[in-house]
């Protein structure tokens, strides 16, 4: 999607080596996976007008693009969180690793 290109974009400008993202609905229980594990999550604000620049910002503020971005959604805009990793299958690989950790259960099918 557009949204994911824009973030491999922004990420690519503060660190070439993050080339891969996937985006998920933002849940609580995949942000407690990511903090469990050590990755400390960037929330940013929802709107879409100068989202590059901004994530851009975020990132050179915070000194590296982190593996977990995401936001709690605005006025027409659903929670998204974007899972990044230096190739698209890291990416992947840590998303589902993340949804299956948040589960609670181990098996991945959401109870």
């Amino acid at each position: 999607s557009e949204h994911v290109a824009g973030m491999v974009l922004a990420a690519m400008a503060v660190d070439a080596s993050m080339r891969g993202a996937i985006n998920l609905a933002t849940s609580d229980a995949v942000l407690a996976a990511a903090r469990e594990r050590g990755i400390d999550p960037l929330e940013f604000e929802a709107g879409y007008e100068n989202r590059r620049r901004r994530l851009e910002a975020a990132f050179e503020g915070r000194g590296s693009v982190p593996r977990i971005v995401y936001h709690t959604g605005a006025f027409g805009i659903e929670p998204i969180t974007y899972v990044l990793g230096e190739t698209a299958l890291e990416a992947v690989s840590l998303a589902a690793e993340l949804v299956d950790e948040g589960d609670g259960d181990g098996d991945g099918d959401g109870g």
